[in-house]
């Protein structure tokens, strides 16, 4: 049972990443996918949350430790890295100065030169989890997840001695006023380093943790009837977590528990499909290496159009809305796939050639 479990989860979350790198092409649907798109990353974890192992203060602090090297070194891998390379990404195109870059791609950005100084100060914003750089954009997820579950495990290890009505009404109580505060700060623009999507995030975990025995009884008819949800309450409004973004806190949590619910219904009867069972084991390779990836057809498409070199800064994509979209869809989640199982053999190659030594 825990097997086919394990199996849905990893099709639910493969399903969830396609449809992330799907969005960031631009191509027709996103508006509807990003309705949910996002929120079952974290109604999952909610899903596979158990409070109970929170007994003491040192399994509270295993547990963070653990998570802080699965979410923060990426991170810092991929924005640290993004960061010290700024100026020899300039000139190899994958960022451009060339304000010319506009005239394909209007709203592109414009990437300066930085100092020696900018980059020791930039570098030391991405090693508290605020900095950012254009192809980690969508590393934002790493740093949000991991803040939002040391306040939900810290909650969990506050109320461990608690029954669980009462863990489950605290939970709700805070969920109810986080949410409402970040949606009130989104209104008005205040951003507090990203610290306000904690908010968001913190309601998906309780939905995913209390609604795990409803889930489990899920009926085939609710996929359909979460589709059609989802498809009228697209035509009155728009959610964009990463952006604070939502058309009020009952539309995203409607949206995000038919999105979460439709995907997960579909994914039970999906799982021997084993390319997505793959995908979904190396969501994170996707997330963190995609918008790189997607270099690759900005190269095909150059040569093939006799475009400037300058052309490949393009972001996320140059005529992703496309057919050519289609193709970036492809290699954002093919690439990373491969590069994150070539190294996980070389790393197993590597420790068995040094235990042997």
């Amino acid at each position: 049972m825990n097997q086919q479990r394990d199996k849905a989860i990893d099709v639910l979350k493969a399903i969830g990443i396609i449809m992330m790198v799907y969005g960031h092409c631009g191509l027709p649907g996103t508006h509807f996918i990003y309705l949910f798109h996002m929120a079952i990353f974290f109604i999952v974890t909610g899903f596979l949350f158990d409070d109970r192992k929170f007994n003491s203060f040192d399994s509270w602090k295993r547990y963070i430790i653990k998570k802080f090297k699965k979410l923060y070194i990426p991170y810092v891998v991929i924005n640290g890295g993004g960061t010290a390379l700024n100026n020899i990404f300039i000139k190899i195109n994958i960022y451009t100065d060339n304000p010319g870059i506009r005239n394909y791609v209007p709203d592109n950005q414009i990437t300066t030169y930085m100092t020696p100084k900018q980059m020791v100060n930039e570098l030391a914003h991405v090693l508290v989890f605020r900095g950012g750089t254009q192809l980690g954009d969508a590393t934002w997820f790493l740093a949000t997840m991991f803040e939002s579950l040391f306040c939900y495990s810290l909650v969990a290890l506050l109320l461990y001695k608690k029954s669980e009505r009462v863990r489950a009404s605290v939970n709700l109580i805070i969920s109810v006023l986080l949410l409402c505060a970040s949606y009130v700060l989104g209104i008005k623009g205040i951003t507090l380093y990203r610290y306000q999507l904690i908010g968001y995030v913190y309601i998906l975990f309780f939905i995913g943790q209390y609604g795990k025995k409803a889930l489990q009884r899920l009926k085939p008819i609710w996929i359909f009837i979460c589709f059609v949800i989802l498809l009228v309450l697209n035509q009155f409004g728009s959610i964009e977590i990463s952006k604070s973004i939502m058309t009020n806190p009952m539309y995203y949590v409607v949206c995000s528990i038919a999105g979460f619910v439709m995907i997960y219904g579909v994914s039970k009867y999906i799982t021997d499909i084993r390319g997505l069972s793959v995908i979904g084991q190396h969501t994170l390779a996707i997330m963190i290496l995609h918008f790189a990836a997607f270099k690759v057809i900005t190269l095909i498409e150059i040569a093939y159009y006799g475009l400037p070199l300058y052309v490949l800064a393009a972001f996320p994509t140059y005529q992703g809305n496309t057919i050519w979209g289609i193709g970036y869809c492809i290699v954002g989640v093919i690439i990373p796939v491969m590069l994150a199982i070539f190294w996980g053999r070389f790393k197993n190659a590597y420790r068995c050639r040094i235990s042997n030594i």
